[in-house]
Formats: structure tokens, sequence, C-alpha cells
């Protein structure tokens, strides 16, 4: 069973946001403006595609693919590391963000 928040109206929906870059170097971060409130997101969801249909999300350990995403206000930030990077660097992200509107 599915309780609804009481806090929010009855007519909240979902929406989606995607962005899509190119990650930098080894130990470098990509910052990308979202134009959304803070308190309006609901989830990011990152992808760093490492191959041809396959991809890697953040906070993997694995041997070279390591990065992390933060968000704020106005930015997402994805950020490399100098030890354990080098197969998200210079690749391609992508980024979707779910949103409440009212």
């Amino acid at each position: 069973m599915i309780k609804k928040n009481l806090d929010y109206p009855q007519n909240v929906s979902v929406d989606t946001l995607i962005f899509t870059g190119v990650m930098g170097d080894v130990n470098s971060s990509v910052t990308v403006a979202h134009g959304l409130l803070g308190d309006k997101i609901l989830a990011i969801l990152p992808k760093v595609a490492t191959a041809t249909n396959s991809g890697v999300g953040p906070n993997t350990t694995a041997t070279g693919l390591e990065y992390s995403v933060k968000h704020d206000g106005t930015n997402i930030t994805l950020t490399t590391t100098l030890a354990n990077s080098n197969t998200v660097i210079n690749k391609a992200f992508f980024v979707t963000v779910l949103y409440m509107t009212v």
C-alpha cells in the first residue's frame, strides 16, 4: 500500500530532465546548471558511457570506473578521482533528473 504524504498537494506530478556532456580529465569536475529548486529534485540518475551499450553509475570502485556526483540548488557536479577514473575520463555522460511539479 502506498501512503500519500499529506504535506504535498494532490496535484503533484513528476517530470524529467536529461543532461548530456563529456566527463573531464583525471581529478576534475564537470558542472551542469539544472535550473530547478533544490527541494523539487527527487532523484539524480547519472551514467557514464564506458563502451558501446555499456555504462556505469557513480561511486563504483572497480578499477578505472570511479566518479562521484553531487548537487546543490544550482548545479549538478560530476567529479573524477586522481587514482581510479581512467576508464571514465573524457567519456560521454548522461544525467536524468526526476523532479516534482505542482
